[in-house]
């Protein structure tokens, strides 16, 4: 017999229904469902109220079998906490992650500098997928020579897109 293998489509998406990619939720909404696949991660949004018992939940549900990477998490200077604080949250992530060994999925939004700046402080072993990729070449290039996987939806720039080697471009919804 030849093990099941699973082919996702969508490398990151919010509907809870669906069996064909990896579903995003936060700690407090992780609710397994035979046969779907998720990532768990306090979100950049939510960070204002984020405490101990989140973080515990989020731990809880990291080492669920289902759960196969971590996150969305990261850093928005938009919304949310003020950027220190979201800074320590999604470190706490990214050790998650590497005590799991399970990949990140990354929420960043005009934080491309700290983003990328921890990747090269800390070196990763997991991979990391920076998702929602709108941004043009310039940015693209920076996050590739990082060798940070770019998920891409249907909000994408078309210019950007052909500048990224194939083996760093995930599909997303």
């Amino acid at each position: 017999l030849r093990p099941r293998t699973v082919m996702l489509i969508d490398a990151h998406t919010h509907p809870a229904d669906s069996h064909i990619g990896v579903i995003s939720v936060e700690p407090d909404r992780f609710d397994p469902r035979p046969g779907q696949y998720y990532s768990v991660g306090i979100h950049p949004w939510s960070t204002s109220t984020v405490g101990d018992d989140d973080f515990r939940l989020l731990e809880a549900a990291a080492r669920h079998p289902q759960v196969v990477a971590i996150g969305e998490c990261g850093i928005d200077r938009l919304r949310g906490a003020d950027v220190e604080r979201q800074r320590i949250i999604f470190e706490r992530h990214i050790a998650l992650s590497e005590q799991l060994r399970k990949p990140l999925i990354v929420h960043e939004v005009k934080a491309s500098d700290i983003v990328l700046a921890l990747h090269a402080q800390l070196r990763p072993a997991c991979r990391w997928m920076r998702h929602g990729a709108r941004f043009g070449v310039r940015q693209a290039e920076q996050y590739v020579r990082h060798g940070i996987y770019l998920g891409f939806g249907a909000n994408r720039n078309e210019q950007t897109l052909p500048s990224v080697p194939r083996r760093l471009i995930l599909p997303e919804t």
